[in-house]
């Protein structure tokens, strides 16, 4: 960094010369030049915060039109491998919470880890546990642990997959989806997730969290070295923003 900032001020030395040499004095190319070297890598990170605090006001945290009871909902994303730790980690809450309920999703990659042997919709749950109902979940405990590891299937239970023709809930739940075009000339990003009824297609929750990385110099620079944290509105909201809103929709 400091390397950097010895060749900008060696660089704002050469626009100053340039100035005098096409015949300004030095008291307006020493103003010129410390304007350019402020308005030209930093001019757009107020207008850009200003910009990022309004919309994040305006558009940013959780809307939610309706609460309703649910023995399940289609996960929209995230669940094309299977079930894996961010699926069983809904379930036990959902079943530590009690109300068990179940996860529909298309799975693009079937594998013996992930509960799948063809591609397709499944249901997963968590059912009491029996020798033929935990059979292939007890076998892939003993071969991949870190699956469980996080998240444990409480005592008692197991996650039972079975495949499906099609999708039998009436709501699907989008956990990430993200907007990399809310600003281009302020590098602002957005992530939503929905909660949408599936016969009509209203969407009856929704959250965004915006992002600010800060003006576009920084946002260069980032891109090869770390320069601190960027901006979240509203903070300390999940990165899986669907969690939250799902504990919130469906009620408890």
């Amino acid at each position: 960094m400091i390397g950097a900032f010895l060749l900008y001020l060696v660089a704002g030395y050469f626009v100053f010369q340039l100035f005098i040499d096409i015949g300004i004095n030095k008291k307006k190319s020493w103003v010129i030049t410390v304007a350019l070297m402020i308005l030209v890598p930093f001019g757009d990170v107020i207008p850009g915060k200003i910009y990022f605090s309004y919309i994040c006001n305006k558009e940013g945290g959780m809307v939610i039109d309706k609460v309703v009871e649910v023995d399940g909902y289609l996960a929209m994303d995230s669940y094309s491998y299977g079930c894996s730790q961010g699926c069983i980690q809904r379930l036990v809450e959902w079943q530590k919470a009690g109300k068990p309920m179940f996860i529909e999703a298309f799975v693009d990659y079937p594998k013996e880890e992930n509960f799948a042997d063809k591609p397709g919709y499944y249901r997963f749950e968590l059912v009491e546990k029996t020798p033929e109902a935990c059979a292939l979940q007890d076998s892939i405990m003993d071969r991949y642990p870190v699956r469980f590891g996080t998240y444990p299937v409480p005592d008692g239970y197991c996650l039972l997959a079975k495949a499906i023709e099609n999708p039998t809930a009436e709501y699907s739940v989008e956990s990430w989806k993200r907007d990399y075009h809310v600003s281009d000339l302020f590098g602002i990003v957005a992530d939503h997730a929905y909660i949408t009824q599936i016969p009509t297609g209203k969407i009856v929750a929704s959250a965004a969290q915006y992002t600010y990385s800060g003006g576009w110099l920084r946002r260069s620079i980032s891109k090869s070295i770390a320069v601190g944290q960027p901006m979240q509105c509203p903070p300390r909201m999940n990165y899986a923003l669907g969690n939250r809103l799902t504990q919130l929709t469906f009620n408890e």
